[in-house]
């Protein structure tokens, strides 16, 4: 049984109710969710088959929990990767983290290992900087202020 990945991104998840949705299905379905409120919001779901339910695979707990957010009332929500991974990082302790800032969820994620972090940073659309990467030296993304 393989390891499964997904990544929600929301126009903002502020809904305390919302939250405790997904709190709530982290639970049922034995998923580790990782929720970043605010403007934008974001979902992490990750689901090892050491995260313990002899029902149903990774990919099924997975399926059946995009399925459940897809379903609630959502201004923008788009699903960015839904995939199955090695699983070789180490377990999350909590079933439900909820953090306020990106870098906060980019951060968990890397405990997961260099494969989760690369994930992420691809589905998020970001760059790896670098003239390789096709960006010139010296740019970066974001506005400028004249003086």
């Amino acid at each position: 049984m393989a390891s499964y990945r997904a990544l929600f991104h929301f126009h903002h998840l502020l809904s305390a109710k919302k939250r405790a949705a997904i709190r709530a299905l982290a639970a049922d379905l034995r998923v580790h969710s990782l929720c970043k409120t605010g403007h934008p919001g974001l979902l992490v779901l990750l689901c090892t088959p050491a995260c313990g339910s002899a029902d149903a695979s990774a990919a099924d707990r997975v399926a059946a929990f995009v399925r459940a957010v897809k379903a609630m009332r959502w201004q923008t929500c788009s699903l960015r990767s839904a995939e199955p991974f090695a699983g070789d990082g180490p377990i999350p302790v909590d079933l439900y983290v909820e953090v306020d800032r990106t870098s906060a969820v980019h951060d968990h994620v890397r405990v997961y290992g260099a494969d989760c972090a690369a994930w992420f940073d691809a589905a998020m659309g970001y760059r790896s900087g670098g003239p390789e990467a096709g960006s010139a030296p010296g740019l970066t993304r974001g506005r400028s202020r004249r003086r």
